[in-house]
């Protein structure tokens, strides 16, 4: 979460204000929402260079939602959802066995 808001904590890894056209969400083209390739949103590129980090999918986290359950926490934006589900500060319950097209993980190369 920080590599998308920055040090400064941004709403959004642009800024405080939403622009939908800046990335990959329900809103960013007219028509349904629908998967793009990485880096097609030139603007949703963090303070340290980190694309693609609003919008996209959420992360599938081993943070455990509440006692008692076994649905996990799912961290950050989704493509085909609205500025608030967008953020990389956004969160949502999953139970372990659901499937959804806007919940994955993020692969990282470190060269």
């Amino acid at each position: 979460e920080v590599a998308a808001r920055g040090a400064d904590e941004r709403h959004f890894v642009w800024g405080d204000h939403w622009e939908p056209t800046y990335c990959k969400c329900a809103h960013a083209k007219p028509g349904p929402a629908q998967l793009e390739p990485c880096g097609a949103y030139i603007q949703d590129r963090s303070p340290f260079g980190v694309m693609d980090m609003a919008g996209g999918v959420a992360d599938w986290t081993a943070t455990i939602a509440r006692a008692g359950s076994d649905d996990r926490i799912c961290r950050g934006g989704r493509w085909n959802t609205l500025d608030l589900h967008a953020r990389a500060a956004s969160r949502h319950a999953s139970a372990p066995g659901s499937v959804s097209v806007s919940v994955g993980f993020r692969l990282a190369f470190d060269p």
